[in-house]
């Protein structure tokens, strides 16, 4: 289900350019940047965005539980039988699914941020697409008092230069039915 005023299109494209872009990289600094004041006042703003970030939180506590639990193991294992570590192969398989999980919520974060500059900007045709959705992206930005280009200029930096951008606005950022070039 999607409970949100941005396109599912335009999110579903932002997610696949923060997800190349981190995979290839890294994450980075990227959770300090998703859990910035401002940021997560947008986040708080689109119901279906607070939930993933409430699914993010909640990996990261687990993972914290499977690092505790996997200590305990290893002191468990030393001080009465090595048979105990064998536990920690469960606990490293569901530690890293974990992680997994983590990161995919900190990608749907950063497209969703991502989403709101580009409906608010209107890159691509996107605010003229949607007008209302563009004025409420413009409110949510507007009242997180966030600069409406953080998440572009860390994506899209030369968005700018028509001929460097042009492929990159058809393949990620233009509506579908919308000619952009």
């Amino acid at each position: 289900m999607h409970d949100t005023f941005v396109p599912m299109e335009l999110t579903t494209k932002c997610f696949m350019l923060v997800e190349g872009v981190h995979k290839k990289l890294g994450l980075g600094n990227l959770p300090a940047r998703v859990a910035q004041k401002e940021n997560v006042l947008a986040i708080a703003s689109i119901p279906s965005a607070f939930a993933i970030m409430k699914d993010g939180n909640a990996a990261f506590k687990w993972r914290h539980l499977c690092w505790l639990l996997g200590a305990l193991v290893l002191f468990l294992g030393f001080t009465y039988s090595l048979w105990i570590l064998l536990l920690l192969v469960p606990l490293a398989i569901k530690e890293r699914r974990l992680a997994k999980v983590q990161h995919g919520t900190l990608y749907a974060l950063a497209a969703e941020l991502l989403s709101l500059e580009i409906l608010a900007s209107d890159i691509g045709g996107w605010g003229r697409k949607f007008p209302a959705e563009q004025q409420e992206a413009r409110r949510i930005l507007n009242s997180s008092e966030k600069t409406a280009s953080a998440w572009l200029d860390s994506y899209m930096p030369n968005r700018d230069d028509q001929n460097a951008n042009a492929d990159m606005l058809r393949r990620f950022v233009a509506p579908m039915d919308e000619e952009v070039l």
